[in-house]
């Protein structure tokens, strides 16, 4: 779990650890998520390029960002 300041800084981060392990995420998916409203969840399941291959992957990059009160993100990311 990590938090942010931004929402930008967290999908910046979610990438910059999704390419780490090898994958690349699919931009357009990632850039529906405009803006989270106050103490809301939004969740999203993220398509995936393998690196090395160069194919689709058949795991998705799982992203939960929650907005708290203080304005600030918290920042759930894995790969399945």
């Amino acid at each position: 779990m990590s938090y942010f300041d931004t929402l930008n800084a967290a999908k910046e981060y979610a990438v910059k650890e999704t390419i780490k392990k090898g994958f690349l995420p699919c931009d357009s998916d990632l850039f529906t998520l405009q803006s989270v409203n106050y103490e809301t969840y939004e969740r999203r399941s993220i398509e995936l390029t393998n690196m090395k291959t160069g194919r689709p992957s058949k795991m998705c990059l799982q992203l939960v960002i929650y907005r708290m009160n203080s304005g600030r993100y918290e920042l759930v990311n894995y790969i399945n």
